[in-house]
């Protein structure tokens, strides 16, 4: 019942006038306590297994809200992590000018490079990607700049490949989309990645996901990672940790980024 209640709000939510500016209007279901914990910096971070688990509690108030959830339900994740973070606005910048600028760094993949993560397993700092560059095809590989625009387009395909110290070089189907308020990157995996040679996510198994939602409070960092994979061999939950403190990752490199733009 539970399920069938969050779909049918999660569909309303993509009809909406997408007019919303506090966090209790972009997050359908946050409660007082979690809004007095974002505006106090702590993310809100939830772990889920199996498909009936994967109803994404801290979805944000945007047009492919639906369709962003029924991807993770129909990968039927074995693991996965969503977390939601508010950015104050810093000195000097602006609800009004934070969607343009949030675009431009969404598209800056290259900046990606050097980024560091939390390794749950290691207990240490570790490089998350050594190369993020987009390439004009999977076949061909061939290195492209960033793209750049005057007007954020709608819509946006791109080809990524990344290479990461745990799952090595894999090539990345990456999807763009601005309504004018809200900025959604999904990417999925192309190939095949291994962990220390063995196969463990097979192509289009594992979706990444960012959102972002310049509210008046500053701007909302949502992020939801699930992946279809074999056995961890009982290390699921440290597994999991580390898919999270890779959107953490991303959130960082992001807000990094951001206050650079502002200054």
């Amino acid at each position: 019942m539970k399920q069938k209640i969050i779909m049918v709000t999660l569909a309303l939510i993509s009809t909406l006038n997408l007019g919303a500016q506090t966090l209790f209007e972009a997050v359908p279901y946050l409660t007082g306590n979690d809004a007095e914990k974002l505006k106090a910096g702590e993310p809100l971070t939830r772990y889920f297994f199996s498909e009936d688990e994967a109803d994404l509690r801290y979805i944000l108030n945007f047009t492919s809200a639906q369709t962003l959830s029924d991807k993770v339900r129909s990968l039927d994740p074995t693991l996965g992590v969503e977390s939601l973070s508010l950015m104050p606005y810093p000195q000097g910048a602006s609800k009004e000018q934070a969607y343009e600028q949030a675009a431009a760094i969404l598209f800056s993949v290259s900046t990606m490079e050097g980024i560091e993560y939390y390794s749950a397993s290691r207990e240490k700092m570790r490089t998350l990607f050594t190369e993020s560059t987009v390439i004009d095809s999977p076949e061909s590989g061939r290195p492209l700049p960033d793209p750049h625009f005057e007007t954020v387009p709608r819509s946006l395909d791109l080809t990524l490949r990344q290479t990461d110290l745990t799952f090595g070089t894999n090539i990345y189907a990456t999807h763009f989309e601005g309504d004018g308020k809200t900025l959604l990157l999904e990417m999925v995996n192309m190939t095949k990645m291994k962990y220390k040679f063995i196969p463990m996510v097979s192509p289009g198994d594992l979706s990444l996901s960012i959102v972002l939602y310049p509210v008046d409070e500053g701007i909302l960092f949502y992020g939801v990672c699930s992946v279809n994979s074999i056995s961890f061999f009982g290390l699921e939950r440290k597994k999991t940790d580390s898919f999270y403190y890779r959107i953490e990752a991303l959130k960082n490199w992001f807000e990094n980024r951001y206050r650079i733009s502002v200054k």
